[in-house]
């Protein structure tokens, strides 16, 4: 349902005042989303709706705290919506969110303070101290065992950072920094032989650049994965690069980015609010900081900012230090056992919705994590030699698709991350008749693009996709597309699908083809069309025969066959009386297994003539069925019709008009759509002739007869002069009079 709102705000919105068939039973529970105006993208589920003051109170679907989310994670939230704001009401579908579970992990190494760790995104992790005076760890097999490098890299020494270029691993301390160029022998670091420098932080994009930054201001920049620098001027702080471009937050609350790899640099002063930005990540499309008092900051570009707080409820007393971000999860670590996450980087939740509390093993000072795709699971380091390996993942997110009050498919916006079981479905839908049937599934490879720009209006968008995959749409209907398919079938064949016992499907035409035996690639039509609750896994199996058993009948008689023998059929009386007993039954005329065929024509004790199924008419009535699926009408430009009689209905459609004045006023007329959309212009839209109606509402005010009134009983406001032409009466006549008395 699609209508406008009348005002809302960050807990509540009010519905259109023209919605008089709204109420608590059918309202609670639904999705409401704004479409369109101010709040576009907003969505919430109803928890609450007063049919009178039409206010719908609204929950968070990502925490169960009032307020908005937003289809696209991370976008401001509108404060107040208007009567701009377009919304729409539909089933809700609740997914629940992967396991959590965070193990002590007992790593062998000797305790140091270890702080940071980075990895190739495979087999190859690095850990580091924050006193490079301890010796650094690592790992060869994705962090299963580790490893205790036998000498420190330099004593006196606070590490920065670590990060992988794409070719080599560089720690930076905060005098000088170290790289490695040889991933089998991860021991050996060289030292830059650039003079030493204060420096507080290092980004890498991952492909060969880097930045250094110092305390100064001033920023190294390289573009060969760290083996030459050169001088750039931008501010002092914490970077990150993501979505082309690096971006470096200071405590003052000034943000600098660069798009040209760190060689010049913009600054936005006063960005944030001042505080101690001691964290900066990037993922899915965001920028997220992390400063004191548990206070983060999001943008979408690097420039602009939106803050807010990791859980303003949360009564642990947990102070967050440490970002990380992978699998579409945003993570914070502290000093105590709390551990929080996001998936938008301004909705953070230390608990599960069913109030399991996320936490760490135990209380220690955590540092970063890093999420091994190979394994997908989450590696949490900590002072000391035993470490946490978690496992949680991205919440999945869907939206129904209604059409002809029904649900014919959902629509998946985030497919989630790191399920490790089948998740629960939940679909809210009171104008339920029939509860929709769905069947959850998992697969590893299913596309999810990262969008770099969302365009305005969320009409258009640029995004990317790295990697193999595939779209996770099961085939359904007529068409289906096959592959490794030896020999090009023709129509006629039969098709037997693998896991589907009870239907044989016949081949009816071939769309395409391409490639070359044992391994074409075809498109092809097929009937009955395939439902949704036999639609085939990917990759599976089918046999396509042309040779199959046949039985050809040519003139036969089907009479009053199902009604019994001739004792139990009362033949020929049946014909005087009727039937008694057994009816007809022409299902059981012709009886195919396995595939086989029978080929006939046919009349029944009605003189109804068939062919096949392909075929009918009911010489009685006059009655003609075609099935479509067998006949080939691609050539067809045009066709005219006499008549349609439209079910069992006494009407009959005789002619489609594109007439726009609906002069003929008839019965068996039925117009196109832009002449429907013609009339209603040129009655409501300024035309000629005025547009009658019973009531017309427009907000509050409604005008019925001769009479205008306000639905919500209060005062109507005209803002402007009036100029009556005609006489007065009423109680306004009688205060003009009492005006002039005085």
């Amino acid at each position: 349902m699609l209508n406008s709102a009348q005002t809302g705000d960050a807990l509540s919105i009010t519905l259109a005042a023209s919605d008089t068939t709204g109420t608590p039973a059918l309202y609670i529970g639904l999705r409401i989303i704004i479409s369109s105006g101010t709040g576009a993208g907003q969505y919430a589920y109803i928890t609450n709706y007063d049919a009178v003051s039409k206010i719908a109170t609204i929950t968070r679907e990502s925490d169960d705290s009032g307020g908005w989310d937003h289809l696209f994670p991370g976008y401001p939230i509108e404060p107040v919506l208007d009567s701009t704001t377009r919304y729409n009401l539909e089933p809700a579908v609740n997914i629940s969110e992967p396991t959590y579970s965070a193990v002590t992990k007992t790593t062998g190494l000797a305790a140091s303070t270890y702080k940071f760790i980075t990895s190739d995104n495979a087999q190859n992790v690095l850990v580091v101290p924050t006193d490079l005076g301890q010796a650094h760890a690592y790992s060869l097999n994705g962090g299963s065992t580790y490893v205790q490098n036998g000498t420190p890299l330099r004593a006196s020494t606070t590490a920065i950072g670590a990060v992988w270029t794409g070719a080599v691993f560089i720690v930076a301390g905060n005098s000088t920094f170290y790289y490695k160029t040889t991933l089998a022998d991860m021991t050996t670091f060289a030292e830059s032989s650039a003079a030493a420098a204060n420096y507080t932080s290092v980004a890498t994009n991952g492909a060969g650049k880097v930045i250094l930054v110092l305390a100064s201001g001033a920023v190294s920049y390289s573009a060969n994965h760290g083996s030459t620098f050169a001088a750039a001027t931008g501010i002092a702080g914490k970077a990150m690069y993501g979505n082309g471009k690096f971006v470096i937050v200071n405590d003052n609350g000034n943000v600098a980015y660069s798009t040209d790899d760190g060689a010049t640099w913009t600054t936005t002063a006063s960005a944030l609010t001042s505080s101690a930005w001691g964290s900066v990540v990037y993922g899915d499309g965001k920028f997220v900081a992390l400063g004191t008092d548990n206070k983060v900051a999001y943008s979408l570009d690097g420039i602009t900012w939106y803050e807010n707080e990791i859980d303003e409820n949360d009564e642990s007393g947990e102070t967050f230090t440490t970002l990380s971000y992978g699998a579409g999860v945003f993570t914070a670590t502290g000093t105590a056992t709390g551990f929080a996450k996001s998936q938008d980087g301004r909705i953070w939740k230390t608990w599960q919705l069913d109030s399991t509390v996320y936490a760490l093993d135990s209380s220690r000072v955590w540092g970063e994590m890093e999420y091994m795709p190979l394994t997908k699971n989450w590696i949490a380091v900590a002072n000391g030699a035993t470490w946490n390996t978690l496992q949680l993942g991205a919440t999945a997110f869907a939206r129904v698709k209604v059409g002809n009050s029904r649900i014919s498919k959902y629509v998946m916006y985030n497919v989630g991350s790191n399920y490790t079981a089948t998740p629960t479905v939940t679909l809210t839908d009171s104008n339920a008749t029939l509860v929709a049937q769905s069947a959850s599934r998992l697969n590893n490879g299913v596309l999810t693009p990262l969008f770099t720009n969302r365009g305005e209006g969320y009409v258009t968008a640029t995004a990317t996709v790295t990697g193999d995959g595939y779209a996770d749409v099961y085939q359904t209907g007529k068409r289906v597309n096959l592959k490794n398919v030896s020999v090009v079938p023709s129509p006629g064949d039969n098709v037997v699908i693998n896991g589907i016992d009870d239907v044989n499907y016949r081949l009816t035409k071939v769309i395409s083809s391409s490639g070359s035996s044992p391994n074409f690639k075809v498109v092809v039509e097929i009937s009955p069309p395939i439902k949704n609750q036999n639609s085939p896994d990917h990759s599976e199996t089918l046999i396509i025969r042309e040779l199959y058993s046949q039985v050809r009948v040519t003139g036969h008689d089907f009479l009053d066959v199902g009604t019994g023998n001739k004792v139990a059929t009362d033949y020929p009386d049946i014909y005087l009386a009727g039937y008694s007993g057994n009816v007809p039954k022409p299902f059981n005329e012709v009886t195919e297994f396995d595939g086989a065929r029978v080929f006939y024509t046919s009349t029944d004790q009605d003189g109804n003539f068939r062919v096949g199924e392909l075929f009918a008419v009911e010489q009685s009535t006059g009655v003609v069925s075609i099935n479509a699926d067998f006949f080939q009408l691609s050539g067809l430009e045009e066709l005219s019709l006499g008549a349609i009689q439209v079910g069992g209905s006494a009407v009959v459609i005789r002619e489609f008009s594109k007439e726009t004045t609906f002069i003929a006023n008839s019965n068996n007329i039925v117009p196109t759509q832009a002449a429907i959309i013609a009339y209603l212009e040129s009655k409501v839209s300024g035309g000629s002739s005025d547009a009658l109606t019973n009531a017309l509402i427009a907000g509050q005010i409604r005008a019925t007869s001769n009479t205008i009134s306000s639905d919500s009983g209060l005062e109507i406001i005209i803002p402007v002069d009036v100029n009556m032409t005609k006489g007065i009466d009423g109680d306004y006549l009688a205060h003009q009079f009492f005006m002039a008395q005085k």
